[in-house]
């Protein structure tokens, strides 16, 4: 009898102990430890993905087996590496990203340029501000473009770009694409225009007769062109229109953190990419 009250106060001892070390090991599910970031050390602005859009736009942004490519998403790549700034990035149609950036579901929009009614939700730099109004050659930008006259081949040396005074007079129609903002001197021509959604559209258009010349972006009309499999029916005039600086802009409505901070370091790493050669690196593995 003495024995079996032995045990069972030794069981009792054991199992207070076990209830015990239980109750001090366990991670309690109601508070559970905070994960550790690996960007903790960087503080907590850099813990934030950063949300950027933009249309397709071969060669400058566009997909290829599932990864995103491009002239312009290589640059933006490399100027948020450097900054240590996680983002991610959506191709999706060009006002469906401007309306994103409008009501800040995304913090920013790449490829863009200035335009007036953009400045309700668009958080210009002073730079981009005096461009976009007068024309001054920012030092900072994403992507310089030129614009060019689209004809058929059967027009070359028929129709040819002077100026746009010329092309008005002339009475050329010329196709432009939906909500796509050009520059100042193209937005103001007051020529006879035939609008499209996109290039596809608009090269459709001009194969058909629709328009005389359509005005778009050289690198990206070829491409296009190239994939339609009509680059023997339609070419270029190789006069320029006008050329155009596009920007990484960001909504006035973003949450990101220090945003203000981000937009400056941003412009001085397309600074640096473009003086140190790296431009020029990226664009010759897109461009032959």
């Amino acid at each position: 009898m003495e024995n079996k009250k032995i045990i069972i106060g030794i069981v009792t001892v054991v199992i207070i102990i076990s209830v015990f070390i239980f109750l001090n090991t366990r991670t309690d599910v109601t508070e559970p430890t905070k994960p550790v970031s690996i960007r903790e050390s960087k503080g907590a602005a850099e813990e934030r993905i950063l949300h950027v859009a933009s249309l397709p736009w071969e060669p400058f942004m566009y997909e290829e087996n599932g990864e995103h490519k491009g002239i312009a998403v290589d640059i933006m790549d490399r100027a948020l590496g450097n900054l240590n700034v996680d983002y991610d990035f959506i191709l999706i149609p060009w006002s469906r990203a401007l309306k994103l950036a409008e009501t800040g579901e995304i913090d920013a929009v790449l490829g863009a340029t200035h335009k007036e009614d953009r400045e309700q939700y668009i958080a210009y730099t002073p730079e981009q501000l005096a461009y976009g109004r007068k024309e001054v050659i920012p030092e900072a930008y994403l992507l310089k473009i030129d614009y060019v006259l689209f004809i058929k081949n059967v027009n070359k040396g028929i129709l040819e770009f002077e100026s746009i005074n010329q092309v008005i007079l002339d009475g050329y129609t010329v196709g432009v694409n939906q909500d796509f903002s050009y520059t100042a001197k193209i937005n103001d021509a007051n020529w006879n225009t035939v609008v499209h959604f996109d290039e596809e559209g608009s090269f459709k258009a001009l194969q058909n007769d629709e328009m005389d010349v359509f005005l778009a972006n050289r690198e990206v009309g070829l491409g296009v062109l190239n994939e339609m499999g009509l680059s023997d029916e339609i070419t270029y005039i190789d006069t320029p229109v006008d050329a155009s600086y596009l920007f990484l802009v960001f909504s006035k409505n973003s949450d990101y953190p220090n945003l203000d901070e981000l937009i400056e370091k941003v412009d001085e790493e397309f600074v640096e990419i473009y003086g140190s050669g790296e431009y020029d690196e990226i664009y010759d593995s897109y461009i032959e």
